[in-house]
């Protein structure tokens, strides 16, 4: 019988970046689409300046530096899921769906737009 063992090396900066990744990136990232909306300018200021300190300790790699990105490329990819399954809990919320008759630009949706002016 052969004893396996798996051992990794932590202080590697790879596995150190890695675990990053999996944990810290991974616990922000985590219902970002509920809480981003809600946040305002000074939350999200922490949540860089966390990052960049991050990147300057180099726990992170410098690639992470746009979170911006990270959660607009996953919110994008909720609203595909959402609008490609019919059976989506979260379909119903979506405003209804418009009828267009003329030949206008490609959309990347057909669902009303409402406008945030407050009128």
């Amino acid at each position: 019988m052969t004893d396996i063992t798996v051992t990794t090396d932590f202080n590697s900066d790879a596995s150190l970046r890695d675990m990053f990744r999996a944990v810290a990136v991974a616990k922000l990232m985590d219902a970002s689409n509920a809480w981003w909306g809600c946040s305002n300018a000074n939350d999200r200021q922490k949540i860089f300046a966390f990052i960049r300190r991050c990147i300057r300790t180099d726990f992170c790699s410098p690639d992470l530096a746009d979170f911006h990105y990270l959660y607009i490329s996953s919110d994008e990819k909720l609203f595909k899921k959402i609008l490609i399954c019919p059976n989506h809990i979260l379909l119903t919320l979506l405003p209804p769906r418009t009828a267009q008759n003329y030949s206008l630009r490609n959309r990347p949706h057909n669902r009303l737009h409402f406008s945030n002016n407050g009128l």
